[in-house]
């Protein structure tokens, strides 16, 4: 594994090479803070990085927050080297996105074990990038494969099935479809964390676009005995976005409201133009968010304890992909919650006007 190693003092710099040499890792060397973020950028960066706080050009705290907001680079180990050694400094060089600290002088068996713990790490990204890719390709295509024959049974092209034999179709076909949606949520989750999922922005209508996913999870909304109402409608608002991605979140937003909505209730979906930004609002009249759950909602894998959400939540994903698509489109998700009288998650977006450019060329190279 190769190991960079950001630090212009020229004696602590020999110490760290001499002992990652004797440990056996490769290393590269920066002399300053800008040639540490411009090797973390290169496509063939180091998966772990130690960095001096104190460097010209540009200091640690601040290339760990590049590092973290970059979707190339985001998931390198960073050790934070420092003489600073208060709890404010250490939790600031921590909040900026270091995942540990050495302080100095530095102990050198405390250095090996920080250095094999952060190695360990990098490792089991490594193992969960293959179970996923793994995923992709054993798993996906073989689904669409079953979901299809299933489609084909349930409609009778194969010959008239018995009525029991229907129903146990659609049972197998229904939990299929849950199964394709978690292995898609899945890939989506490792494409953002790679930087790879895909953005084709074009200004589009919205209303039109919101229609379109309302009519695509009806079916499911009924399903559960709750209606998709609209309302608020403001027409000829416009939103440069993907239009592919957006429906994704309106999937989520919407199926999430009818899942955790009482029976014979309305998911009520509406729109508001403040200045410059449009906001689209899913509101449902369930149980509600428990209060400390607020803060992990978006997370992945995100879980709520209270008996009602585990009965029916799914992976934890889907809003956690929504937030990543949302903010990729240069806007914002969030939500306001009561408990016992339910909940409303929303997304702001910029409206577009004809006089603005179709698309940020620095958004479509981070999405490529």
């Amino acid at each position: 594994m190769k190991i960079l190693i950001a630090e212009d003092d020229p004696v602590s710099c020999h110490m760290l090479e001499s002992m990652l040499d004797k440990w056996g890792y490769d290393k590269i060397v920066a002399r300053n803070g800008v040639e540490a973020w411009q090797i973390l950028q290169s496509k063939d960066s180091p998966k772990l990085a130690i960095l001096d706080w104190m460097m010209p050009g540009m200091q640690g705290p601040e290339i760990c927050r590049k590092v973290r907001k970059s979707p190339d680079s985001q998931m390198i180990y960073i050790i934070m080297l420092t003489v600073r050694d208060r709890t404010e400094d250490i939790i600031l060089g921590l909040q900026a996105g270091a995942d540990d600290y050495i302080i100095k002088p530095f102990n050198h068996e405390e250095l090996q074990a920080r250095v094999q713990a952060g190695a360990r790490i990098i490792e089991l990204h490594r193992v969960k990038n293959e179970l996923i890719s793994i995923v992709s390709h054993e798993l996906r295509n073989p689904l669409t494969s079953i979901l299809n024959s299933l489609s084909l049974l349930a409609n009778g092209d194969a010959g008239e099935l018995p009525e029991q034999a229907k129903k146990m179709i659609n049972i197998v076909y229904r939990n299929s479809e849950r199964l394709l949606r978690i292995t898609n949520d899945i890939l989506d989750i490792r494409k953002i964390e790679s930087g790879k999922m895909e953005f084709r922005y074009k200004p589009i209508e919205l209303m039109p676009l919101v229609e379109q996913a309302i009519e695509a999870n009806r079916a499911y909304a009924e399903s559960q005995k709750v209606k998709l109402t609209l309302k608020n409608i403001v027409p000829g608002l416009k939103v440069n976005v993907d239009s592919d991605r957006l429906i994704q979140v309106l999937t989520n937003l919407l199926s999430n409201a009818a899942k955790f909505s009482k029976p014979d209730d309305k998911v009520i979906i509406s729109f508001t133009r403040q200045n410059d930004t449009v906001r689209v609002s899913v509101t449902d009249h369930g149980s509600g968010i428990p209060e400390e759950f607020h803060r992990h909602i978006f997370k992945e894998f995100a879980q709520a304890n209270s008996s009602d959400m585990q009965q029916k939540s799914g992976t934890g994903l889907g809003l956690s992909i929504a937030k990543s698509i949302i903010e990729e489109m240069g806007g914002q998700i969030g939500f306001e919650t009561e408990i016992n009288v339910g909940t409303t998650f929303y997304f702001d977006l910029p409206e577009y006007h004809s006089l603005m450019p179709e698309a940020n060329p620095q958004r479509e190279k981070a999405t490529k």
